[in-house]
C-alpha cells in the first residue's frame, strides 16, 4: 500500500525571486569535461561549432541561461590566464598538476566566452590566488571588463573581442584551505583583502566570491575580514562552500543501505546552509546580504578514481539525490545565490556524458531541466507531512520520504512543484494544495525507472528520460501516486 504524503504550499509568503544562476554548471580541465566533452577542434569526426562539441552546446542551451564556473576547481590556482589567449599554436603546454596529463591551453579565455555566449550562460571566473598574483588577476578583470583605451583592452580587441566580456562573478581562489594553498582562515583573509581591494577598483559592479570551507573556518574568515578590518565589509559579496556525498558505495552495484546512506548524506547540505545563514547574519550589513554560493556539490562514488577523470555512471539514485539538493537550494533562495554541480560533463555529478563520438544525457540532466521551470518565479514555502525513511538496516534514518520545492509567478496565476519520492521501493500517494489558492488544472512530468541503479549510456541514451503522466485535480488541489525513487514536476494553473 502506498505511503501517504501531503504537500501544502504557502502561496502568500514568498521566499525570494528565483535567479537563473541558482541551477548552474561548472567545467574544469579534468578528465573529459573540457577536452573531449566540449573542446573537440582536433576531432573532425565529431560534429562541432567553432571547435566545440555540438551535442554539448545543444544540451546546455536546453538548460537555459545559467552561470558556468571555470577554469576550476583545483586547476584554477595553477592557471595563468595569459597562457590561454592569443595564437593557440603559441600557447604553452603545462603539466596539469591536480588531474594529471597536460594542459595545452587550447580552451582559454576567449574560447570559454564563446562557449558561454553560445549556450546563453553567465561567465563565472575562478581566479588564481594559490600561485598567481594580485596584479595578474586584476589585469585579467581589466582585460575582460574594461571599456577604455588601455593596453589590455586593446589587446582584447586584437584577440577578437571588441566589446567588454562582462564577467559578473569572480571567485577569489578555490579551496584555499586545501589545494589552493593550505591557508589558515587568517592567511586567506589577508590574501583575499589584497585581491578584492584591487578588483573592486577595476570594476565596482562585479560580485566577489570568497572561498569558504566549514562553518568554523568561515567564522574565523569573516572575523579576520570584517571584525578586524571594518572597511573590508564592502569587499565581500558571497562565500562559497563545497559539499560532496561519498558514503554511497559503488555507482551502480550498490546496496539498499548504500542507497539510503547517499540520500541521508545529501541532507548535510541543509545543515551547511542553516549554519551559513546564522553566521552571515552576524557579519553582513543589514542592507546587503552575504550570499551563499555552493559551486561544487554532488555524489562522489567509490569507483570514480582520479586516474579515470572522476568518471562515474549516474543512475536514478543520483537523480533522486540531485533533485533533493535542487529543492533545498530553491527553498533557501533568499540566501543561496548560485550553485553548480561538479561537473557538467563526465565528472562525478554530470549532466552530459561523452565517449569519443558518442554523447548522451544523464538522468541528472533531466532533473535540472525539470527544476529550472522555477526560474523567474517566487519560491514558496512547502510544508510536508510524510513518513521518515528506514535505513538499509531497518532503522529509522530520520530522512523525510518526500522532498519538495514550489514556486509561482508573481501574479500567482501559475505554479510549479517539484516532488521527489526518496523511498527505494515504495510508492507515495501524494497530494498537493496551495493555501488560499485553488488548482484549476495541472500537468505532470515524471522521471522514474524500475530500479534505482538504472542509467543511460551510449547504447541506450534514452533509457532514463521523463515522460508526461496523469495527475488528478480535485477540491482545489492535485493528487498523484509517485513511484519509488522518482522525481515529478507539476505545472499548475491557479485561481
Amino acid at each position: 500500500m502506498p505511503q501517504q504524503a501531503r504537500i501544502t504550499v504557502e502561496a502568500s509568503h514568498p521566499i525570494a525571486r528565483i535567479r537563473p544562476e541558482l541551477y548552474s554548471q561548472f567545467i574544469e580541465p579534468l578528465g573529459k569535461c573540457v577536452y573531449e566533452g566540449i573542446w573537440v577542434a582536433d576531432r573532425p569526426d565529431i560534429p562541432q561549432e567553432n571547435g566545440m562539441r555540438t551535442f554539448a552546446l545543444d544540451a546546455l542551451r536546453r538548460l537555459g541561461p545559467a552561470a558556468v564556473r571555470w577554469p576550476g576547481g583545483c586547476f584554477a590556482d595553477q592557471h595563468h590566464w595569459r597562457e590561454g589567449i592569443g595564437d593557440p599554436a603559441q600557447r604553452p603546454v603545462r603539466l596539469n598538476l591536480w588531474w594529471g596529463g597536460f594542459e595545452t591551453h587550447a580552451f582559454g579565455t576567449h574560447e570559454y566566452f564563446d562557449f558561454c555566449e553560445r549556450i546563453g550562460a553567465f561567465p563565472y571566473i575562478c581566479g588564481n590566488v594559490g600561485s598567481g598574483t594580485v596584479a595578474e588577476m586584476r589585469d585579467w578583470l581589466e582585460y575582460c571588463n574594461a571599456e577604455g583605451p588601455t593596453t589590455l583592452t586593446e589587446e582584447r580587441r586584437k584577440n577578437g573581442s571588441a566589446k567588454p566580456l562582462g564577467v559578473r562573478f569572480w571567485g577569489v581562489g578555490n579551496e584555499n584551505y586545501g589545494c589552493g594553498g593550505h591557508m589558515s582562515p587568517a592567511d586567506y583573509a589577508a590574501e583575499y583583502r589584497k585581491f578584492a581591494t584591487q578588483l573592486r577598483r577595476v570594476d565596482p559592479s562585479v560580485e566577489l566570491i570568497a572561498a569558504g570551507y566549514t562553518a568554523e573556518y568561515n567564522r574565523k574568515l569573516l572575523e579576520a575580514l570584517i571584525t578586524e578590518r571594518e572597511q573590508s565589509r564592502e569587499l565581500i559579496d558571497h562565500v562559497a562552500v563545497h559539499r560532496f556525498f561519498r558514503t554511497g558505495g559503488h555507482d551502480v552495484e550498490f546496496s539498499e543501505e548504500d542507497y539510503y546512506s547517499s540520500v541521508a548524506e545529501s541532507l548535510l547540505l541543509d545543515g551547511d546552509i542553516v549554519k551559513a545563514d546564522g553566521l552571515f547574519k552576524n557579519y553582513e550589513d543589514p542592507s546587503k546580504r552575504i550570499g551563499l554560493v555552493i559551486d561544487e556539490w554532488g555524489t562522489w562514488h567509490s569507483n570514480a578514481p582520479r586516474d579515470d577523470g572522476l568518471f562515474q555512471r549516474n543512475t536514478m539514485r543520483d537523480a533522486v539525490v540531485a533533485a533533493g539538493c535542487l529543492n533545498t537550494f530553491t527553498n533557501w533562495s533568499q540566501r543561496v545565490v548560485l550553485t553548480s554541480t561538479a561537473q557538467a560533463i563526465n565528472v562525478l555529478t554530470h549532466v552530459i556524458a561523452v565517449d569519443g563520438r558518442h554523447a548522451w544525457l544523464t538522468p541528472i540532466f533531466h532533473v535540472f531541466e525539470m527544476v529550472r521551470n522555477h526560474v523567474g518565479n517566487d519560491a514558496l514555502t512547502t510544508n510536508i507531512v510524510c513518513p521518515d525513511l528506514a535505513g538499509g538496516d531497518g532503522s529509522s534514518g530520520g530522512v523525510p520520504q518526500i522532498s519538495a520545492s514550489a514556486s509561482a509567478d508573481p501574479e500567482r496565476r501559475a505554479g510549479v512543484v517539484c516532488a521527489v519520492n526518496r523511498h527505494i521501493s515504495e510508492p507515495a500517494d501524494c497530494t498537493v494544495a496551495f493555501a488560499d489558492l485553488s488548482v484549476q488544472s495541472a500537468s505532470a512530468s515524471l522521471l522514474s525507472e524500475s530500479a534505482p541503479n538504472v542509467f543511460n549510456d551510449a547504447a541506450n541514451p534514452d533509457r532514463v528520460t521523463p515522460s508526461p503522466t496523469g495527475v488528478d485535480v480535485d477540491n482545489g488541489g492535485l493528487r498523484m501516486e509517485l513511484p519509488p525513487h522518482s522525481v515529478a514536476l507539476f505545472s499548475v494553473e491557479l485561481t
